[in-house]
């Protein structure tokens, strides 16, 4: 993702190159790598569109039935239970509601949710944290205790956020479109309404459906000031976990 922020930053302001960007390339890469972009100075925000689905997971035999359950057994259990997900915004989530709560669980890092949530099926680890099989949920096989976001999914109204359960916590799932900085104002409007009406067509509606990514709209103006904002409490966060590197 960072290689393509990069060519969009670097890009001919002029509207033609414009692309997707999401949360690890504007909140994460740029504290642990060095990136030839910065996210808030060298990219204007065009228009989000939408924002995944991040839960936190276990198998549906848990005894574990609600995230209340899961934290109290840790608060009993210093470092038993085990959580396992890549790198990225839903781990940090749990480091924070960690960190909130006073206790401490045990990480298993995978490189992808696929491989955390076969770990999960298998009975290696107690919870999964990230992206979810929707046919396994379907199946009676995963059970989703919470939703790592800040609003409930149109596909699982019924399941709490974290935010709903009283973590104040940081997080990103933005998916959006970006184009370099210096885009004047007439192409970036000509583009924010574009991107606009297009939100609005059914067919866009259904395939964002299909895909299981929540349509969440937010203007040029909202947009840059969420990226901006998240972008520095981020930021803060993985420098008080000692991970941030830049």
């Amino acid at each position: 993702m960072a290689i393509g922020i990069a060519a969009i930053a670097a890009s001919k302001p002029d509207g033609y190159t414009v692309g997707f960007t999401g949360a690890p390339g504007l909140f994460l890469t740029p504290f642990m790598e060095k990136v030839p972009y910065h996210p808030v100075k060298d990219l204007r925000q065009i228009v989000q569109f939408g924002s995944t689905n991040l839960g936190i997971n276990v198998k549906n035999d848990s005894p574990f039935k609600s995230l209340k359950d899961f934290i109290e057994y840790g608060r009993q259990n210093p470092n038993k239970l085990t959580y396992g997900c890549p790198f990225g915004v839903g781990y940090l989530a749990v480091r924070q509601i960690e960190k909130q709560e006073g206790i401490r669980l045990t990480y298993i890092p995978f490189k992808g949710s696929p491989e955390s949530q076969v770990a999960l099926l298998g009975g290696h680890i107690h919870a999964a944290v990230g992206d979810f099989n929707y046919p396994l949920i379907e199946a009676g096989q995963i059970r989703i205790l919470a939703l790592v976001a800040e609003n409930r999914s149109i596909d699982f109204p019924q399941i709490p956020t974290t935010k709903d359960l009283g973590y104040d916590i940081p997080i990103s799932s933005v998916v959006n479109i970006a184009g370099p900085k210096g885009i004047s104002d007439e192409i970036a409007k000509k583009l924010e309404s574009a991107f606009t009406k297009a939100m609005k067509e059914p067919a866009f509606i259904k395939g964002m459906a299909d895909v299981h990514i929540n349509v969440v709209y937010r203007d040029s103006k909202a947009l840059a000031e969420y990226v901006a904002r998240n972008y520095e409490l981020l930021g803060q966060v993985l420098k008080e976990m000692g991970l941030a590197k830049y």
